[in-house]
């Protein structure tokens, strides 16, 4: 573990260092040849869990993102269907009333033709006895 002291973001926290390397003395004291560190198969584990970690996180987030989309949709769905039934139910409601209006007045207009004649025909009536 790398530790930097007096970095900006950085105060007092141990962080890996995978580039470090170690060296060795070899042959001649002035060539020093870097090698690997002894835990690289734990860094390389680490490195493949926190890559798996973050493409499951990534997946977690696009299928939440997916169900809210498909949810908000749904509920936009069931929300026009209400809309629409109560629509169509007040637009029935509208031509029930109107069709008996239209019956209504065919009818007093009737009734009121037929008083008409009657009355004519008892003044015709009337008339030509008296």
């Amino acid at each position: 573990m790398l530790r930097l002291y007096g970095v900006t973001g950085f105060p007092d926290r141990h962080v890996p260092a995978p580039a470090r390397l170690k060296y060795t003395s070899g042959q001649h004291s002035h060539s020093r040849q870097p090698t690997l560190p002894d835990d690289i198969d734990s860094f390389i584990d680490k490195k493949r869990t926190l890559l798996g970690a973050t493409a499951t996180f990534v997946y977690l987030v696009a299928v939440s993102l997916i169900i809210l989309v498909v949810w908000s949709v749904w509920q936009t769905r069931v929300q026009t269907i209400a809309e629409s039934k109560s629509t169509t139910t007040n637009m029935a409601r509208a031509l029930a009333q109107h069709a008996q209006d239209a019956i209504r007045s065919a009818d007093n207009l009737l009734v009121g033709m037929a008083e008409l004649v009657e009355e004519q025909r008892h003044l015709r009536d009337t008339g030509a006895h008296g």
